[in-house]
């Protein structure tokens, strides 16, 4: 969460007014605050302001072309994880990636062979999903494949 803070005077403040409107109209706002300050230098209203930042202001993570990172061989086993995933994911009313991300998915095509040993020691594969769906996914596999 971020936060801004805004100081606008309330004579004559219509400029300052006009900033905090736009940044408000601008950004997914979480809270504001005010508060009325007294100064010698005038009286302000103090405006603190928490948001997230949307999905144009953040940085946006680098999509992984699989078919040039992985061997030929390698992205055979990676697209036919992927449709496992999906029928998975589809059974269950869940989104695929909530089943394994495609790192996961790429990780598991470059092992030697796909058994229960391997996905246990496979490095970068979530643990919690490996418990949860690493048998089913296994156990279709070898369903297609043998």
């Amino acid at each position: 969460m971020q936060y801004k803070f805004f100081n606008i005077p309330v004579f004559n403040g219509d400029d300052f007014a006009d900033e905090l409107n736009i940044f408000l109209r601008t950004h997914k706002v979480v809270d504001t605050e005010k508060h009325l300050l007294q100064t010698d230098m005038g009286t302000y209203w103090c405006i603190s302001v928490s948001y997230i930042q949307s999905d144009s202001q953040q940085q946006k993570p680098v999509k992984v072309d699989y078919m040039k990172v992985l061997e030929d061989k390698e992205f055979a086993i990676f697209s036919k994880l992927r449709v496992l995933r999906k029928t998975i994911a589809d059974s269950e009313g869940l989104m695929a990636f909530q089943i394994f991300a495609d790192a996961d998915l790429a990780t598991m095509a470059k092992l030697e062979e796909l058994s229960a040993e391997s996905l246990k020691n496979a490095k970068g594969v979530n643990a919690d999903k490996l418990k949860k769906w690493g048998n089913r996914i296994l156990t279709e596999w070898l369903q297609q494949n043998n």
